[in-house]
C-alpha cells in the first residue's frame, strides 16, 4: 500500500471500485493486526498474573486455590489470541485478493504499515461546516455513473429532433446550374469539327417540392420510440441521482458517528486503565480481591478491542464517503495516480475549500 497507485486501462468507475475495495481490505487487515496486538498483550498480562499469584502462594499470602482463577483466565486469553491470529490470516488473504496478487504471492502479504486515520477534529469540523447539499453537488459532479447517464440522456434528446422533424410536412427547394452544348450535322467533317466548334452557354434550373403525407404512421412510431427512449434515460438519471444522494447521506452520517464513537472509545480505554491500576493497588495492599483485578483487566481488554473496532469503522467510513462522493479518482482521466491521503481525509466541496483552509 504505497504512496501512489497508477491505474492504466481501467474505466474510471472500475478504478474507483477497485481502490475502495482495496482500501477497505487494507483497513480490515490493519484492524486484525491491532486486534492480535491487544490479544497478545492481554495474554502476556495473564501470564504475569499467574506468576505473581504463584509467588504469593509460595509466600503464604494468598490461598493456593486462587491460582485456578488466573490459570482459567490465562487459558481464555490464549484462546482469544489464537482466534485473532486466524482472523489476521483471513484478512491478509482478502487483501491479497483485492490487490490482485498471484497465487504464489498471496503467502507473502506483508504487515500493513500505514496507521489508521487520525481523528483530530478536522473531519467533524468539515461535516459541520458544509451542508449535505454541498456533498450532493460534489457527488453529482464526480460520480461517473451519474455523468454517464446524463450523457446518454443528451444523446437520446439529440435523436429526438430528427424523429420529430420526420413527422412534419416538407418543403424542398432545389437549384441547379451548368453548361450545355449542341452540334448537329450528318457529314463526316461535322463529326470531326464538333469538339472545337460546339456552342457553349450557361443554364440555371430551380424546383420547389412540397410534401404533406396524410398518414405518416412510420414517422409517428419512430417519434414515439424516441420520446420513450428519452423518458427512460431521464428516469435512469433520476434513479441514479437518488441512489447517490442516499449513499451520501449514509456516508456523511457514518463518518460523523464513527468519529464520535472513536472519541468515546478512547475515553473508555483511559478510564479502564486507571481503574485497573486502582484494583491492582488495592490487591497489593491486601484490601482487594483477585477476581476484581481480573474483571477490570477483562474490561480493559474489551475497551481496547472496542477502540480498534472504532478506529476501523472510522477508516472504513472515510473510504465509503470518498466512494459515495466520487472523490477517489478523477472522472475524466484515463490514467489515474491516486495519493493515499485520499483515504485518510474527508472530501471538501471545491467551492467551499477556502472557508475550511485544510483538508
Amino acid at each position: 500500500y504505497g504512496d501512489h497507485r497508477d491505474l492504466h486501462s481501467f474505466p474510471t468507475r472500475r478504478s474507483s471500485d477497485l481502490l475502495a475495495n482495496t482500501s477497505s481490505s487494507y483497513w480490515n487487515s490493519l484492524g486484525a493486526v491491532r486486534d492480535l496486538e491487544v490479544a497478545r498483550a492481554s495474554e502476556d498480562r495473564g501470564k504475569v498474573y499467574v506468576d505473581n499469584v504463584q509467588t504469593l502462594i509460595s509466600a503464604g499470602r494468598v490461598p493456593e486455590a486462587e491460582v485456578n482463577q488466573v490459570k482459567a483466565n490465562l487459558a481464555t486469553r490464549s484462546s482469544a489470541r489464537i482466534a485473532a491470529e486466524q482472523a489476521l490470516i483471513a484478512a491478509r488473504q482478502q487483501l491479497a485478493l483485492a490487490m490482485g496478487l498471484s497465487t504464489d504471492q498471496m503467502e507473502n502479504v506483508g504487515t500493513p504499515t500505514e496507521d489508521f486515520p487520525k481523528d483530530d477534529g478536522v473531519a467533524l469540523a468539515i461535516l459541520n461546516t458544509h451542508p449535505l447539499q454541498a456533498f450532493f453537488a460534489l457527488a453529482l459532479e464526480r460520480r461517473t455513473d451519474y455523468l454517464a447517464n446524463k450523457k446518454r440522456e443528451a444523446e437520446q434528446k439529440t435523436l429526438l429532433t430528427p424523429a420529430r422533424n420526420a413527422t412534419l410536412p416538407q418543403l424542398d427547394l432545389s437549384l441547379n446550374s451548368g453548361y450545355s452544348s449542341l452540334s448537329e450535322g450528318t457529314g463526316f467533317v461535322d463529326f470531326l469539327r464538333a469538339p472545337g466548334r460546339a456552342p457553349r452557354g450557361p443554364d440555371v434550373g430551380a424546383a420547389i417540392t412540397y410534401r404533406f403525407p396524410p398518414r405518416n404512421n412510420a414517422a409517428l412510431g419512430a417519434l414515439m420510440r424516441a420520446q420513450s427512449s428519452v423518458r427512460q434515460a431521464e428516469l435512469r438519471t433520476l434513479q441514479t441521482s437518488q441512489a447517490i444522494m442516499a449513499s451520501v447521506v449514509t456516508a456523511v452520517g457514518g463518518v460523523r458517528n464513527a468519529a464520535l464513537q472513536l472519541q468515546r472509545a478512547r475515553e473508555a480505554v483511559a478510564s479502564s486503565q486507571a481503574a485497573l491500576e486502582g484494583e491492582r493497588e488495592k490487591y497489593r495492599l491486601g484490601v482487594g480481591q483477585l477476581v476484581d483485578v481480573l474483571t477490570m483487566e477483562d474490561r480493559l481488554t474489551t475497551a481496547e478491542q472496542n477502540q480498534v473496532t472504532a478506529e476501523l469503522d472510522y477508516a472504513l467510513a472515510l473510504t465509503q464517503l470518498r466512494f459515495a462522493t466520487g472523490s477517489i479518482v478523477e472522472p475524466d482521466k484515463t490514467v489515474q495516480s491516486v495519493d493515499h491521503e485520499v483515504f485518510l481525509t474527508v472530501p471538501v466541496p471545491a467551492a467551499l475549500k477556502i472557508s475550511v483552509g485544510k483538508e
